[in-house]
């Protein structure tokens, strides 16, 4: 058994090693300059054959039960073993933090069981030049107000410089980034301006970012790539921000592709909200003990929905319905979900109910309109008359409030001014 083929990068070496029996593939990778096993002329240089090849020098082979017990250390070098477990199986063996445009030698045997070790063998292969390192970059979490960033090189550390923006607000030179693809890159000319944007831009910038900074990677396991993790803070709900990155190694081969990483927002893990406006036409002392009359706005916070109420089996959830005006609209059938009731006048259906719509305002958001805030004129109504809007309210993400009520309070029943009155909202399950 043995090396039957290699692969030889800048920083690493990939042997494919096979035995004809279980074994362990033991290995030492040395500079030439550090270790070089030929025959020599008194002059110092190298024996030549008839062919014009050197000549092995086998007695400046190092001692396997060295490589083994890994006590040789040899400027440079890097050792260690691989199991190929079973007969005629293979291992690939992958050896990493060379030097680029190095040459070097391995020293390798396997060692089987029962313990039999193999002739010790030797082979040379030079590194090649350094290359830019590949930088991907990747979400790890999202939380409420801050994000997570996995940066990712490809086999070697890096230092990886990254800048974010609103995706609204940043220097107009970005939008010529590709979003993965390095082919998609512009210009040297251009990525040179951009890199030294991501790198100085907080400082020196017209626009300034939301945050900035630069983290290193590092290998963690024995398997590459290398990975760094960053927090970003101070992102906004319901804003989007776009972030750049480079990446260079301190190796040499000059700044990777940059990374657009587009489209980034906090987690949403809080339910919708509603805001009341109450104006009550009817303040003074006079009508102390009499019906209310007078407006409420319920404002919503975000595009509201409502869950269908056959959605009972979460792992399978219908999809969400926006909520619109139709659910106020006694013409409509969506308008059985919600009740007024007056305190001591109940009743369900308008134009009866002691609530009638006065105006809305809507908005588009996806294609898709939804009420920004709705008003009600209200009559005859005491402390406790409410409205009921008997759906489960959520956001886009699934945060559920819960189903809707929003009660009149009486300021007089806590000693208060009649008023300071006002609309109370709630929610119950």
């Amino acid at each position: 058994g043995g090396v039957i083929e290699e692969t030889v990068g800048d920083t690493y070496a990939t042997f494919l090693a096979k035995t004809n029996r279980k074994a362990t593939f033991h290995y030492l990778v040395v500079p030439q300059s550090v270790m070089y096993p030929y025959e020599q002329n008194a002059d110092g240089s190298l024996v030549e054959d008839g062919d014009g090849n050197h000549i092995l020098d086998k007695t400046k082979f190092p001692n396997p039960m060295h490589i083994m017990q890994g006590v040789l250390n040899p400027t440079g070098s890097v050792t260690g073993n691989s199991l190929i477990p079973a007969k005629d199986a293979q291992a690939e063996v992958k050896i990493t933090g060379l030097v680029p445009e190095e040459k070097y030698g391995i020293f390798y045997f396997l060692k089987g069981a029962p313990l039999k070790t193999s002739e010790m063998e030797y082979m040379t292969f030079t590194t090649k030049e350094i290359a830019p390192p590949k930088l991907t970059v990747g979400i790890a979490d999202r939380a409420t107000e801050g994000t997570s960033v996995d940066m990712f090189t490809a086999e070697i550390p890096a230092k990886v410089d990254w800048i974010i923006y609103p995706a609204s607000a940043e220097p107009g030179i970005f939008k010529k980034v590709g979003s993965v693809d390095p082919v998609d890159n512009p210009t040297e000319s251009i990525k040179k301006n951009m890199i030294e944007l991501i790198r100085n831009e907080a400082e020196t910038g017209v626009v300034k970012p939301v945050d900035s900074g630069q983290v290193e990677t590092n290998i963690f396991s024995e398997v590459p790539p290398a990975m760094g993790t960053t927090e970003i803070n101070d992102l906004e709900k319901d804003i989007y921000y776009n972030l750049y990155a480079v990446a260079e190694t301190p190796l040499g081969g000059g700044p990777s592709n940059i990374y657009a990483l587009r489209g980034i927002t906090p987690q949403d893990k809080s339910a919708p909200t509603i805001e009341t406006i109450t104006v009550i036409t009817n303040p003074g002392d006079e009508f102390k003990g009499k019906p209310y009359t007078g407006s409420v706005t319920l404002v919503f916070n975000e595009p509201i929905y409502y869950l269908d109420p056959k959605d009972t089996d979460p792992n399978n959830p219908l999809p969400l319905i926006p909520l619109t005006l139709d659910v106020f609209d006694p013409t409509k059938p969506e308008y059985k979900y919600f009740k007024a009731v007056g305190g001591k006048i109940e009743s369900d259906h308008l134009p009866k109910s002691p609530v009638r719509i006065k105006s809305y305002k809507t908005t588009m958001v996806g294609g898709e309109e939804f009420l920004q805030n709705v008003t009600f004129n209200f009559s005859d109504l005491y402390h406790g008359g409410h409205m009921l809007l008997a759906v489960n309210l959520s956001d886009v993400n699934r945060n559920v409030a819960g189903k809707l009520k929003v009660t009149l309070e009486d300021a007089q029943h806590s000693g208060g001014e009649r008023y300071e009155s006002k609309w109370v909202p709630s929610y119950y399950r």
